[in-house]
């Protein structure tokens, strides 16, 4: 079963109170050890300064991907003590092993990778950035501290641009951004307060549960909500977007949504399920679907296609990649009560659409019980 640090249940119409409910005694424990680790972690070792890191520019105007890609990142996080970074083939198959593993010694979640193949980690210290094919103990190019400057309390998703751009999105729904050459304890360069904090008033996003960015600095995010604000399942903002502003756009979804990614072309991609049956302790049965919008949509926009049904093998789902060839990678989980979890990742065809079954999967014995909102990267 799902630990304390693990709030794996997203919020929908049917099951509202119940699921914020859980949601809250889930997140109680982690946030405590999480918080305490961060101040202990950063007496030391968390000065400012404004260089080092990705200095390939602030995401705009980069030269699209169109290759596959050669490997994926998940992380393994026991309930207690130190996450794993681990390292599959791209194109692995049925149960295998890690080819590389990144051993950072703190608790882990939400990785990913900018075009360079530099890895990104949220540790109980922060924001770290490592060298593309680092392996073992890592030493970091940059971190972005947990302090009151940097403004970072408990951080729900991450994503970075292609050119080393990070933003967050954080358990208050605030939504921050660092550019690729921002490093030590700084403030963001925009942040856009959440639903309930000071300033959010324009914002739907009450928890900023995945988010994304694109080359041009488009933010996306896939919110949760509580009993009194049920948001969209993607909130959109501009490139210049900064304080207390709305959204550029919103896009209704289908189902629940946990997660959202992008392509180079700006397409939209969500990973959620239609429907669950919860029957706690033992069982969290879900249907799960992934959807593709345009790039353009907006509000009740349909999606292009959909890939969901019981060949797709897809369950409870979160954690969303694209490749430069199309392909699609998702986190699914087939029982989160269960004890080890097994998550594993399904891989789809470009043009997969309906009820198809995907064009490879793999489990791992090393990759039993993944991050928080599990989270997944490409390179």
């Amino acid at each position: 079963m799902r630990t304390a640090n693990h709030p794996i249940f997203p919020l929908n119409f049917d099951s509202l109170q119940l699921l914020e409910t859980l949601a809250t005694v889930f997140r109680s424990a982690f946030c405590a050890a999480f918080i305490v680790a961060a101040l202990l972690l950063c007496v030391t070792g968390c000065g400012g300064g404004n260089s080092g890191g990705s200095s390939s520019g602030n995401g705009t105007g980069t030269t699209a991907n169109t290759s596959a890609a050669d490997n994926i990142y998940v992380i393994q996080q026991p309930a207690t003590g130190n996450g794993t970074i681990l390292e599959f083939s791209a194109t692995a198959s049925g149960s295998v092993s890690p080819t590389a593993t990144i051993t950072p010694g703190l608790p882990l979640k939400q990785v990913n990778t900018d075009q360079d193949g530099n890895i990104y980690i949220v540790t109980t210290q922060g924001i770290s950035e490592y060298a593309a094919g680092t392996t073992g103990t890592p030493t970091s190019l940059r971190t972005i501290p947990v302090t009151t400057t940097t403004g970072i309390y408990q951080i729900d998703g991450m994503a970075v641009s292609p050119t080393g751009d990070i933003v967050i999105g954080q358990d208050g729904g605030d939504v921050d951004e660092w550019s690729a050459t921002q490093s030590g304890s700084v403030a963001p360069e925009r942040r856009i307060p959440g639903y309930s904090q000071t300033g959010g008033s324009l914002s739907p996003v009450v928890v900023a549960n995945q988010v994304s960015i694109d080359s041009s600095d488009n933010l996306y995010i896939a919110p949760e909500g509580i009993t009194t604000v049920i948001p969209p399942a993607v909130v959109i903002y501009g490139p210049s977007a900064n304080g207390t502003v709305a959204p550029a756009r919103t896009i209704d979804g289908t189902g629940i949504v946990n997660a959202v990614t992008v392509d180079s072309a700006g397409n939209i991609y969500t990973a959620g399920e239609v429907s669950c049956t919860n029957s706690p302790p033992t069982s969290y049965l879900c249907t799960g679907i992934i959807s593709v919008y345009a790039a353009t949509a907006t509000a009740a926009s349909a999606p292009t296609r959909t890939i969901s049904g019981s060949a797709t093998q897809l369950a409870f789902l979160n954690g969303i990649k694209v490749d430069g060839a199309g392909n699609i990678f998702v986190v699914s989980i087939d029982n989160p009560y269960a004890t080890p979890e097994d998550p594993a990742v399904l891989k789809f065809s470009a043009t997969a659409s309906g009820n198809v079954a995907p064009t490879s999967s793999f489990t791992s014995s090393a990759w039993t019980t993944p991050d928080l909102n599990p989270s997944i990267a490409l390179h």
